[in-house]
């Protein structure tokens, strides 16, 4: 009985576990899954197909260090080739989805983007 008393509590635990986790990633480039129940694969299916479908654009350019934070998103959704730190800003030289495009023709301060 104590055995099945402890398995239930930590099926309670991992449950609560990937809701605080699920919580804390909440994004629009996440996606929660268990290897345990298989709950999310379609979700995380789905998020793969909408990546592998958009289009990447090669950027070039001067970012504003007021628009440093940017880099990160290039990171983690894109690939960032070259960054180089100057006095005017950050140089860097990146390959985007559409989303990321738009948001950097919006803030850079030079900008050459490719399709």
């Amino acid at each position: 009985s104590s055995s099945s008393s402890s398995s239930s509590r930590q099926e309670n635990d991992h449950a609560g576990g990937a809701d605080l986790l699920r919580a804390q990633l909440d994004t629009k480039h996440t996606v929660g899954i268990s290897a345990i129940t298989g709950e999310g694969m379609r979700d995380m299916l789905a998020r793969v197909q909408d990546l592998i479908g958009q289009k990447m654009h090669k950027v070039e350019g001067l970012l504003p260090y007021s628009h440093a934070n940017v880099l990160n998103s290039i990171r983690t959704q894109g690939a960032l080739r070259e960054v180089e730190y100057t006095n005017d800003g950050i140089r860097i030289n990146a390959d985007v989805g559409d989303d990321l495009e738009a948001v950097l023709r919006d803030c850079m301060i030079e900008a050459a983007a490719e399709s």
